[in-house]
């Protein structure tokens, strides 16, 4: 009977573990803490968020690109953000300001504009 409780006990608590690690609406305070500062990545994409609000990513895909630009974030916009992208053949165009909702897992996943990055260690 010990034996029982406790297996319930256990699984109970790991997959409350695993609840806790859904994506969550990323506050003021939490973009701050967890991105801010911080390098992400995807299969093509390296994004770097610095301290003073610029960005820089480097996209690999079918054409490779640099992304530089400027970020902010709060609570009402959510991440917003206006950046020039330069191909790699030399092609420069500016990209208007664009917001998105933003989303936090844990302290190494982020979600936007329909990408998912990882933390790069």
């Amino acid at each position: 009977m010990k034996f029982i409780l406790l297996v319930v006990t256990l699984f109970f608590s790991l997959t409350t573990i695993s609840f806790g690690q859904e994506f969550k609406k990323a506050t003021a305070s939490s973009f701050k803490k967890y991105v801010v500062g911080k390098t992400f990545k995807d299969h093509q994409t390296r994004i770097t968020f610095k301290k003073n609000g610029s960005l820089e990513a480097i996209w690999q895909g079918q054409q490779a690109a640099i992304v530089k630009g400027n970020y902010t974030f709060s609570n009402s916009e959510g991440y917003c953000r206006v950046a020039t992208v330069t191909t790699s053949s030399g092609n420069v165009r500016q990209r208007p300001r664009q917001c998105w909702p933003f989303y936090i897992k844990g302290k190494t996943t982020i979600k936007f504009a329909g990408y998912t990055y990882k933390l790069q260690k």
